[in-house]
Parts: structure tokens; sequence; C-alpha cells
């Protein structure tokens, strides 16, 4: 099947709002503070220049936001990936040392932590071995811990972009 660029566009901006449409139905039964919270700083994504996004649906009614930061026009370096549908996860992806991402995990682990990530901790995890390449977390379909776990990948992400958000 051939498509042109109108309809590839159309395709991409018809999976984008049926991914944020599935992700507010998610978060608005978990029907929490956190929730709102989460949500609201999820609503940041698309608008924000200095990261990149990617949405996607597959045949099983899984919704995937994947964010990340652009590597160049075409290539994102993803920092975490929400999916809602089927079941809830989160997938939070391991540092690379050869970019800038690194900064992301270190923002991260010091907003999870509450302690300064040094560089060296950063760099073990990053080159660890005995690390996946990425980590998975499913959560029950009201299980408010996801809210948690959005809002500090969210917090870190918005600390490592350009113009953090400031109204959270």
């Amino acid at each position: 099947m051939n498509y042109s660029n109108a309809n590839l566009y159309e395709m991409q901006v018809n999976h984008r709002k049926a991914v944020f449409c599935d992700i507010e139905r998610h978060f608005v039964t978990i029907n929490t503070p956190q929730a709102e919270n989460a949500m609201s700083l999820l609503s940041h994504v698309p608008f924000d220049k200095s990261l990149a996004f990617d949405c996607a649906l597959n045949e099983i009614g899984q919704y995937d936001l994947t964010v990340g930061m652009a590597d160049d026009e075409m290539e994102m370096v993803p920092f975490f990936t929400l999916s809602t549908g089927v079941t809830a996860r989160v997938t939070i992806y391991a540092p690379t040392p050869v970019n800038t991402t690194a900064q992301f995990y270190k923002e991260l682990m010091e907003h999870m932590f509450h302690m300064p990530a040094s560089e060296d901790l950063v760099r073990w995890w990053s080159e660890s071995k005995q690390l996946p390449s990425r980590i998975t977390y499913e959560f029950a379909e009201d299980d408010d811990t996801l809210c948690d776990v959005v809002i500090d990948l969210c917090t870190a992400a918005s600390q490592v972009i350009t113009d953090p958000w400031d109204d959270f």
C-alpha cells in the first residue's frame, strides 16, 4: 500500500489522539490528585520542542507514548515509554554514556533516591553488563503507584531540557 505524505501525517495525528485519549482514560479511572498531576505533566510533552515523542498503537489494543530527546531529525533517544490499554506499564530505557541522555538518568536517580547521583554512579549504571537495556514495570488498572512513577519520569525529563517546566 502506498501512502502519500498527507495520509501518513493524518495517520500519525490519529495515533497521537488515540494514545493521549487512552492515557487520559486510564488516569481518570485512577481518580486521585496524583493522577491529575501525572496527566498534567504528560500534557506538556507534545508542546515541548526540546523533547521528542512517539505514539504507537498495536493490534492488541495497547497504546504507547515514548518520550525522549531528539538525537537528530529522524532519531530519538528514548527516556521512557508509558503504555496503556490492555495493560498499564512503564519501560525505562538504560542510559547511554556516549550522549547527553545520561543527564536524564542522573536527574531521575536524584529525584527517586533523594540523594546526589555521582557521575561514577551514572557511569556504572550505564556500563553495567548485568543490567538489561530497559526495565519494564507493570501496574494494575487502578494502581496509583503508576502516577508517582510518571510524575518522577516527567520531572526528570523536564530537568534536562533547555526550558524546564515551572508549574509543578
